[in-house]
């Protein structure tokens, strides 16, 4: 997994570990075959110990409990009322359909020419 830190002064920098041969200049390129996408999170038991072990600011912690007592009402709506389970289950489809199109569609296989800088600590010289 590779991400772009703010603070480095080359396109990508790489450990010794990292670099398995040693191409020429000519063909020295990075491919990325796929870019982060979104993925759901669901909050369980193991999630919220880990968030309560880490010390997770209070306003973190009641944001979630906000999202859950809303996604709650919503789920009790449905239940009671056959209008808002309809209207709910196609505001969900709409959002299946605009993320597949606008965002999962538009990952390519990218080829970026990177400029050559190592970092190599002093027990590896």
């Amino acid at each position: 997994m590779v991400t772009k830190h703010p603070e480095t002064k080359c396109d990508l920098e790489l450990r010794p570990s990292m670099i398995k041969f040693h191409p020429t200049t000519q063909h020295f390129m990075f491919e990325v075959c796929r870019a982060s996408s979104f993925s759901p999170l669901y909050l369980n038991r193991q999630i919220i110990t880990l968030l309560e072990a880490r010390s997770v600011e209070t306003k973190a912690t009641e944001a979630i409990v906000e999202i859950a007592d809303d996604i709650f009402q919503k789920l009790n709506a449905m239940k009671q009322d056959v209008v808002i389970a309809k209207q709910q289950i196609k505001l969900r489809v709409w959002y299946f359909i605009l993320f597949y199109f606008f965002f999962a569609k538009h990952v390519y296989i990218i080829y970026v020419h990177i400029s050559t800088c190592y970092t190599y600590t002093d027990a590896e010289t």
